[in-house]
């Protein structure tokens, strides 16, 4: 059987590790698997545990860190080689952008005869994301300058693919294009009065109010502080974010001074997070920058009114004011316009539900699979 390593920068398990996760578990059966990956987000429900669950091997790196260390990253690309070297693998699969440059400098230096063939998945350029414009411009270079390592670049979106062809980044030949997969199985919902009773205190549960939330990292390039803004002009709502970040203080810091603490709550990290969606009247996505997010293809199977943002391949996911609505990103004003609409119109908002209920079959994991298999 062939080996395949995936390679990963965060353990924290986020969308790019459920990728890996999702493939590494379909594809463990015809391949030998091993996952490694840095220790940002280390913890008893990492990417890592997962996979130990499901019997598939995978390690930590030590130095393979998001932000940009010289030393470190050194240190990493060294890391990086060993591992290479010791699994012998005929591919390595590199997700997320410090991987992808790291991981394809590391493996063109071992020796012709044990270099594996290089393909990079990147769930959304780091380049648009909300940084500083010298930042943005070293990112735009780390990608032209690796690409020459990499025989393969997959986006999880069209857009994405076409702004790497417009910018220079690789060639089209070289560029490839695979949506993100759900195995709609694999989820299981709690009822909305179970879900509810578990994610809010009890005096606020019994206000019978309408629900608008969302699951999300909580990290700036999710866009959490318009949706903070944009609650501030709805009535009989209560918000709900669902994850953990760095940002948790700064959010924290802007919900009291819009003396919003009873009404906006970051309820924290849950395990299984999709299984609280029903909770949600309406799922909201106000980020700035996005790959092709699971989170949306779950909130679609579990019968939600969306409401995102008009990034990414988001407008290949949503199709506006059909299966979804999409706002263009730092609006608050739209993001309230938009809630407002579907609280005061719920036929139109259920309508919606059901035709994305339909979209999401074209959002499989098998066709996600075996797409990214025809690569190998």
């Amino acid at each position: 059987m062939k080996k395949i390593l995936f390679l990963i920068t965060k353990a924290e398990f986020g969308g790019a590790q459920k990728a890996v996760f999702d493939l590494a578990c379909a594809l463990k059966n015809r391949y030998i698997i091993t996952v490694a990956c840095g220790k940002e987000g280390q913890g008893d429900d990492d990417l890592i545990s997962r996979l130990n669950e499901q019997n598939v091997k995978g390690v930590y790196l030590n130095h393979l860190k998001r932000n940009i260390s010289p030393l470190s990253d050194l240190l990493a690309i060294s890391e990086i080689k060993k591992i290479t070297a010791s699994v012998s693998p005929d591919i390595i699969h590199l997700n997320s952008s410090k991987a992808g440059v790291l991981g394809s400098y590391a493996a063109s230096q071992l020796p012709a005869s044990n270099r594996p063939k290089v393909i990079y998945c990147i769930g959304g350029w780091a380049f648009n994301e909300n940084v500083s414009n010298i930042k943005k411009r070293i990112y735009l270079y780390a990608e032209k300058w690796s690409a020459r390592f990499k025989d393969i670049i997959v986006t999880v979106s069209k857009s994405d693919r076409e702004l790497a062809i417009k910018l220079g980044i690789a060639s089209p030949e070289k560029l490839v294009a695979i949506h993100n997969g759900l195995n709609q199985n694999s989820l299981c919902f709690l009822k909305k009065d179970e879900a509810l009773k578990k994610l809010l205190p009890e005096s606020i549960y019994k206000q019978n109010n309408k629900i608008v939330g969302t699951i999300a990292n909580l990290y700036k390039n999710k866009g959490l502080d318009y949706l903070i803004k944009s609650a501030q002009e709805t009535q009989g709502v209560i918000f709900i974010v669902i994850g953990e970040g760095a940002e948790r203080t700064s959010l924290e810091r802007l919900i009291k001074d819009h003396n919003l603490t009873n009404k906006f709550l970051l309820v924290g990290s849950k395990n299984n997070a999709s299984s609280y969606l029903k909770a949600l009247d309406i799922f909201v996505l106000p980020s700035l920058k996005e790959g092709m997010p699971w989170v949306i293809l779950e909130a679609m199977t579990a019968g939600l009114t969306i409401i995102a943002t008009n990034v990414g391949g988001l407008p290949e996911m949503i199709e506006n004011d059909k299966t979804g609505i999409l706002v263009e990103p730092a609006d608050n004003q739209a993001l309230t316009t938009k809630i407002n609409y579907l609280i005061q119109n719920p036929l139109t908002a259920q309508k919606m539900s059901e035709l994305a209920k339909e979209k999401i079959k074209e959002f499989s994991l098998e066709k996600m699979v075996a797409e990214t298999e025809k690569l190998f």
